[in-house]
């Protein structure tokens, strides 16, 4: 798999080819052995070129490319996670307190790296639909799929980040002021070593 990153971004573009990699390995097999052809690359916000706000991780598959397709996804933090962080917390002083006791950085506010470091399997889910020729006859299956494909990922190889995709109010309706969720990303996924944000 060929990797590209922005500079400064080496480190974090090595860690999230170590998911992908991983990610390839437990898919293919239940996906019939395909294995679509995929590059990543790992942007910084002056290196992203997207329709995408920058953070949010996504799949391409335009003509033209280094690879049938490619995953992208941020080297670090973007307005976008900011911009709907406060949309949470003035829409929702109850619900923005679940979110930061959900994605805590630390500080007393939130981050929401390790969620949106686990959405490029989501995006490899997407690889897997089309250029493993996966049909589906509507584009809200796609997404399921995807979902599926992320979810089973973690459920099966990183069970340490499985409250990372728990939303904010709880895991099977348990209040958040009665569970442990710290927001742990893929420091604690499994295969994968070290967290992928270094800011």
């Amino acid at each position: 798999m060929e990797v590209r990153c922005s500079e400064g971004a080496q480190t974090r573009a090595s860690i999230a080819a170590d998911l992908v990699r991983d990610a390839l390995d437990f898919l293919s097999p239940l996906c019939a052995g395909a294995r679509p052809d995929v590059a990543l690359v790992v942007a910084g916000e002056r290196d992203w070129t997207s329709r995408q706000p920058y953070g949010l991780p996504y799949f391409n598959d335009d003509a033209g490319q280094i690879r049938p397709g490619v995953l992208v996804m941020s080297a670090g933090p973007g307005a976008y996670w900011r911009e709907m962080t406060e949309a949470i917390r003035d829409a929702s002083p109850r619900g923005f307190e679940r979110l930061r006791a959900t994605y805590p950085d630390g500080s007393g506010g939130v981050d929401l790296q390790p969620f949106f470091d686990l959405v490029v399997v989501h995006e490899l889910g997407h690889a897997f639909g089309v250029l493993g020729g996966l049909r589906l006859p509507t584009d809200w299956l796609g997404e399921v799929f995807a979902n599926v494909a992320l979810y089973s990922y973690v459920a099966a190889r990183a069970p340490g980040s499985l409250e990372t995709l728990s939303p904010p109010h709880g895991r099977c309706g348990e209040p958040a002021s009665r569970r442990s969720c710290t927001g742990r990303g893929l420091q604690h996924a499994g295969r994968v070593r070290g967290p992928l944000h270094r800011w």
